[in-house]
């Protein structure tokens, strides 16, 4: 056939039909179910990136450092915390989040007396007994002047090309070493438990990062020394609430001499009715055999001073307007102006009934503060209280740790074992093995630097009178008190009250003046700040 041909008869063909393929019918659960995992995606994409957005809101700026929302939670969650205890007694319900109930104005007298600062309460409206502000906002507020000081005082450090010591870079290292610890027994990363513990974003970096600036803040703070020029000017302006003495006080009240028959029948006269009952008290008059009685009382004082008699108090770094609030006027000023250590005089209230004998330790601003070591022994726990008893071990006795040996110990014993080791050696080494051993934990050993006023505030009276004494290092004394027994170990002399007491109040102005002005120029975004972490709710544990 020809090529013609064939083509003809190609032409002539009926062309061939493509074939069709049938298309799959995707069903409608399986696009319901693809639609909603495509809505989840973006609703979830969408809320992530709006939390993490919330966490790196600016609260505020400080110096060069904008302070975002999950470090500023660190702040918010140690300033709330830190007042947790206090929660019912200024009014916040501990059953609602403090995000949710507004600041009462009823309570800022009793917050006031807590130490809470209220004066940031004056920039909101009060209505119906509440401030314009929740709990969580006031607890923003103090919070950011806390982070104000804090990173204000950090960045002053490093522009003095201060660096932290080793003991600042172990405190964070063991702060570090415990959430690892944790974590693990909660069975969670570090980073979720911070967050867990402080807010969404907040991590094991930016912990880090926090604990360094504040701990290193801190320290710069307490090293910061003014130049003996500085002291003295500043001294010299203000001697009057630096100028401090010591002293021993008896006062003798005449009403606490009276018969106890004689106050009975000048006591309260009730008066009932059917519907009211009311107390009329007739002002009370002192006898004057009383009188007689307090007057020869505080006589016999000045002629033998007794420390261990009723009525003696210890006081120490006192000013004259403090010494006069406890006595007269005509004493302090006889403290500060005539007497000497040592010296004896009686001085009289008429208005009130009341003599005053006063013994003058000491009236020198510059005397030296005090070094030393301390071990603190408490009380044994009273009868019926749980102790620890090893009457089943397993094991021989000498067995036992040792560290449950000195737990099952009395009070005495314990003290008896510090005594045996001093005696057989008295250096500041054993002194501290002694005191890792029989100390209680709740006492630091060391007293660096200590003021009058600490040692008698904070062991006794007559713990101070023997710090006034002069001792040689590694001389020490045993001192009784009400909660426990002291051991103190005497390690020398350290810089003079004066200069300690005109630089730390230096410092504390140059803090004030360091955190308003960061606190002026920060732009505080309260809105954001309550993007934190900040619905807590104070449950009694909180206040335990």
């Amino acid at each position: 056939m020809s090529a013609s041909r064939e083509r003809k008869e190609r032409a002539s063909r009926p062309a061939a039909q493509p074939v069709k393929k049938e298309k799959k019918k995707v069903s409608e659960g399986l696009i319901l179910a693809i639609s909603v995992i495509l809505v989840l995606v973006a609703v979830f994409g969408t809320v992530l990136t709006i939390r993490y957005c919330q966490s790196n809101q600016t609260v505020m700026t400080i110096g060069d450092k904008e302070l975002k929302v999950k470090e500023f939670n660190y702040f918010f969650n140690q300033t709330a915390n830190n007042f947790g205890n206090y929660a019912s007694y200024v009014g916040i319900d501990t059953s609602k989040p403090i995000d949710q109930q507004n600041v009462g104005s009823e309570n800022t007298a009793m917050m006031s007396m807590l130490g809470m600062d209220i004066d940031c309460l004056e920039a909101y409206k009060q209505e119906d007994g509440s401030y314009d502000i929740t709990w969580a906002g006031y607890f923003a507020e103090l919070a950011k002047n806390t982070a104000a000081q804090t990173y204000a005082m950090y960045q002053a450090a490093q522009a003095e090309g201060y660096e932290a010591s080793e003991e600042v870079a172990t405190a964070i290292n063991n702060e570090m070493a415990n959430v690892s610890i944790y974590s693990q027994i909660y069975g969670m990363s570090a980073d979720d438990f911070i967050a867990a513990q402080y807010g969404r974003g907040c991590n094991e970096e930016n912990y880090k990062e926090h604990l360094t600036v504040s701990y290193t803040a801190s320290e710069f703070a307490s090293k910061y020394e003014y130049s003996a020029a500085e002291i003295d000017t500043k001294y010299d302006a203000e001697k009057a609430d630096f100028d401090v003495a010591a002293y021993m006080l008896y006062t003798a009240r005449a009403e606490d001499f009276e018969a106890e028959e004689e106050t009975a029948e000048e006591g309260e006269t009730t008066e009932t009715t059917e519907n009211t009952e009311t107390t009329e008290t007739e002002e009370k008059k002192v006898s004057e055999e009383a009188i007689a009685k307090a007057k020869e009382a505080a006589e016999k004082m000045v002629k033998e001073f007794n420390v261990d008699e009723e009525g003696v108090s210890v006081y120490a770094d006192h000013t004259q307007a403090t010494a006069k609030s406890y006595s007269t006027e005509e004493a302090a000023k006889w403290i500060f102006e005539t007497a000497k250590a040592g010296d004896v005089k009686l001085f009289e209230n008429k208005d009130t009934n009341t003599y005053y004998v006063i013994k003058v330790l000491g009236n020198d601003v510059n005397y030296q503060t005090v070094n030393a070591l301390q071990i603190f022994i408490p009380k044994d726990a009273e009868e019926g209280t749980e102790e620890v008893d090893h009457t089943g071990h397993d094991h021989a006795a000498d067995e036992i740790p040792e560290a449950e040996q000195i737990a099952a110990m009395t009070a005495e014993e314990k003290l008896e074992a510090v005594k045996n080791g001093l005696a057989i050696k008295v250096t500041e080494e054993k002194f501290r093995e002694l005191a890792e051993k029989y100390s209680d934990g709740t006492h630091a050993v060391d007293l660096e630097e200590a003021s009058y006023s600490y040692i008698s505030g904070n062991i006794s009276g007559k713990a101070l009178l023997w710090a006034m004494e002069e001792h040689e290092v590694g001389d020490y004394e045993v001192f009784e008190t009400s909660s426990g027994t002291y051991v103190v170990y005497y390690n020398g002399l350290g810089e003079t009250y004066r200069n300690l007491s005109v630089n730390s109040k230096l410092v504390s102005e140059w803090i004030e003046k360091l955190t308003k002005e960061a606190v002026e120029k920060a732009n505080f975004d309260l809105e954001a700040a309550m993007n934190g972490s900040v619905g807590l709710t104070f449950t009694q544990q909180n206040q335990g």
